[in-house]
């Protein structure tokens, strides 16, 4: 008789437990006013690229904390204030090698990026995300940069140049893509475990690119939400980049994968893993170049997103 009663016992837990698992769940941010949320990225990239029959590979690693106070429910999201608690960027290459890492000022070897990213820092600027994660609006980013393009006194001109190259990733729009790719994982629509959608993002800058996601939901239990992904990557072959009198525009194409963890009862990630591997061609050109140059380019880069 106990054995029966054991037997029917698990039987009645297992289906409890198949039932919580076929339940379908809205995937989605529920954010609660007042409250700050953050997360710390970290993304190293691994460049190659053959110029004239030579290799020059090139080794990035940037990465930061990122703060969101939750000022008031919109629409169907939220208004919140975002800004970067600290920043480092690392470049390694035969030719070029700059630091810089707020929190270890020992590790700084360049006057014009420590200003510039000195600028940045604890700067609030405001963002409008629905529920899904999708960015809607970023304002006052590019007004930070400008602000310290006007501090920089005697190295007003060169800050300038430097402020214009850091708007290529962190103008208001570039900041909404880039922020959006790291947000913009939940459908629209309930989903249940086991079951996929998929979600289309698009950067301008610096390099236009098209990446299309499918996310499946793999686990909903315990309190998380497990989703992974597998996706496509295609620059905008007709994108161009200017450098001065040199023009810019990339073929590049690959794979990305993503293993993420998010609590399910804020919406907000646990942690991040995301692998992409792109490669092809950039092609060159410039008044100085009689013909259009080719270079072969090769780009893998890891990035991890844990919450603070």
């Amino acid at each position: 008789m106990r054995k029966l009663l054991f037997v029917v016992t698990m039987a009645l837990f297992m289906a409890g437990t198949t039932a919580v698992e076929a339940q379908k769940q809205q995937l989605e941010y529920n954010l609660k006013v007042g409250e700050t949320y953050g997360f710390e990225q970290l993304t190293t990239q691994e460049i190659h690229q053959v110029i004239t029959g030579m290799a020059n590979d090139m080794k990035n690693t940037i990465g930061g904390e990122i703060t969101f106070l939750v000022k008031s429910k919109i629409d169907n999201g939220y208004l919140m204030d975002v800004k970067y608690e600290s920043l480092k960027f690392k470049m390694e290459s035969a030719v070029m090698n700059m630091a810089f890492d707020s929190k270890n000022r020992d590790a700084n070897n360049n006057e014009m990026l420590n200003m510039a990213f000195d600028g940045i820092i604890g700067k609030n600027f405001e963002v409008k995300m629905d529920k899904t994660g999708k960015i809607n609006s970023v304002t006052g980013f590019e007004a930070a940069l400008e602000a310290m393009a006007k501090q920089a006194g005697s190295n007003a001109a060169m800050m300038a140049q430097v402020t214009e190259s850091l708007k290529q990733q962190f103008s208001d729009e570039a900041m909404k893509q880039s922020l959006e790719m790291l947000t913009a994982m939940f459908p629209a629509e309930k989903r249940k475990v086991g079951e996929s959608w998929e979600i289309e993002t698009r950067t301008l800058k610096p390099i236009g690119m098209n990446v299309r996601n499918t996310y499946t939901l793999t686990d909903a239990s315990k309190g998380n939400w497990v989703i992974k992904g597998k996706g496509e990557v295609q620059t905008d072959k007709e994108a161009k980049m200017k450098q001065g009198a040199m023009t810019q525009s990339f073929d590049l194409s690959g794979t990305m994968t993503t293993e993420s963890v998010f609590d399910a009862a804020s919406g907000w990630v646990k942690e991040v893993k995301q692998e992409q591997t792109i490669e092809g061609q950039v092609a060159i050109e410039s008044p100085q170049l009689p013909v259009t140059m080719e270079i072969p380019m090769s780009i893998k880069s890891v990035t991890t997103i844990r919450t603070l």
